[in-house]
Order: structure tokens, then C-alpha cells, then sequence
């Protein structure tokens, strides 16, 4: 019996450890795409606006500059978060219901919170669903496996990534 503990201890400590690394992974990608983004030239630097137009550009430039960082600011946030959860036992349950989320969109969405019900749930409620009714439209049929995938990850992850 104690050796049965020990060896669920063990496997317990062993996944806790491939989870921690998954997730610290995923944050030193977004890490490496927030400083690829900063070290690209910008574009302000090469050619003085001329125009309006010129100018509205580089506006809007900025605007989506800052968007895309402050997405990733998020993105780490709910990674580090996900730490957390690890650390406190409680990684892979959801928050709303205490189910566990599946195994599958753990390893897609490594940083979910919800299980697929309370996802969907949470996207219904906000309105999210009705915006999101693009995506969850017409698939282009390029193959039936293809198709297939498709179904397999809504499923897995619900409505939304």
C-alpha cells in the first residue's frame, strides 16, 4: 500500500514537472515573439510621413503595435497564472465547475481555465458566440480528414481557441 503511494506520488511529481516545462515553453515563445516584434525596424524611422495618408498608416501601425502587445501581455499573465495552478494543485480543473478539463485541450490551450461546457457557456453569456458565428460556419470541405480535424479541435476547445 505505502509503495503504491510512493508510486503515485512519483508519477504525480513527474507530470507536475511536464506541465511546469509546457507551460514555460509556451511563455518563452511569446517572450521570443515579443522581442522579434521590437527589434524589427520601424517603419517611421525609414520614410518621414509625407501625406495624410502616410500618416494614418503609421498610426494605425502603432495602434496595432500595442494591441499585439498587450495580447501577449495577456497571453503571459494567463501562462504564469497556469504556473500557479500547478504549483497549487489545481491545473487542469476547471474554475467554474471543478471538472477536469480534458487532456486534449490542455495540450492545445495549455493556459485553459474552463472545461469545453463552461467555455461555451462563458462565450454565450458574453455574446462572444454570436461574433464568433463566422468561425463556427462553413468549413471549407478540403478533405473529409481534414473536415474531421476540424470537428475534433471545436470539440476539444470549444467554440473559440
Amino acid at each position: 500500500m505505502a509503495e503504491h503511494k510512493e508510486l503515485r506520488a512519483a508519477h504525480r511529481r513527474r507530470m507536475k514537472a511536464a506541465l511546469r516545462g509546457r507551460l514555460l515553453e509556451r511563455q518563452h515563445r511569446i517572450l521570443a515573439n515579443m522581442s522579434v516584434a521590437e527589434s524589427l525596424p520601424d517603419r517611421r524611422t525609414q520614410l518621414e510621413a509625407t501625406d495624410d495618408l502616410d500618416r494614418t498608416l503609421d498610426m494605425l501601425d502603432q495602434e496595432m503595435d500595442l494591441r499585439v502587445q498587450e495580447i501577449r501581455s495577456e497571453e503571459i499573465k494567463k501562462v504564469e497564472e497556469a504556473l500557479e495552478r500547478v504549483e497549487a494543485g489545481t491545473y487542469g480543473k476547471c474554475v467554474s465547475c471543478g471538472c477536469r478539463i480534458p487532456a486534449a485541450r490542455l495540450q492545445l490551450l495549455p493556459e485553459a481555465t474552463l472545461c469545453v461546457h463552461c467555455q461555451q457557456e462563458s462565450e454565450r453569456e458574453s455574446g462572444l458566440e454570436e461574433s464568433g458565428a463566422a468561425w463556427e460556419g462553413e468549413v471549407p470541405q478540403a478533405s473529409s480528414e481534414g473536415a474531421a480535424q476540424v470537428r475534433t479541435m471545436r470539440a476539444t476547445l470549444g467554440s473559440r481557441l
